[in-house]
């Protein structure tokens, strides 16, 4: 913290070829702390090893990524389905899924669960249906 305070004291403090000179300094000075000139062998050791685990976790998410632009891709899925909140709700609840989950079948997708979310749907919807015939108002699907 003594570092940012003086820097801050440096950079607004004095004129600006003075602040100049002490943002190259400072620059220089976290260069030099940060690239491991400065710092012991098991500080730099632990950089290298987050940014080795930053690269891997950065090439699990591009072939995620790919998985999930091959599946849009295949099925001929429009690409807005993304920016619906159900997409998002979907991903979040599959990362927060118990290990080894195992998406429906097609049987129980088609049944079951269609019903009970109509159900859900029906439930939602029944207190608006008793104002329907006041504001006469009608809903019509094609799908």
């Amino acid at each position: 913290m003594r570092l940012e305070e003086s820097e801050a004291k440096h950079l607004f403090g004095s004129s600006r070829k003075d602040n100049m000179r002490s943002l190259d300094q400072t620059v220089f000075t976290s260069l030099s702390q940060y690239s491991g000139l400065t710092q012991n062998a098991t500080r730099s050791n632990k950089r290298a090893k987050g940014n080795i685990t930053h690269m891997f976790e950065a090439h699990g998410r591009e072939d995620v990524d790919a998985v999930t632009a091959r599946y849009f891709y295949a099925h001929g899925i429009p690409f807005n389905i993304v920016r619906g909140p159900q997409f998002q709700e979907k991903i979040y609840a599959i990362n927060n899924a118990p290990k080894g989950y195992v998406p429906p079948k097609y049987e129980r997708l088609r049944t079951r669960l269609l019903d009970k979310q109509r159900s859900q749907i029906d439930h939602e919807l029944g207190a608006l249906r008793n104002e329907w015939p006041t504001y006469e108002i009608s809903i019509i699907s094609d799908g």
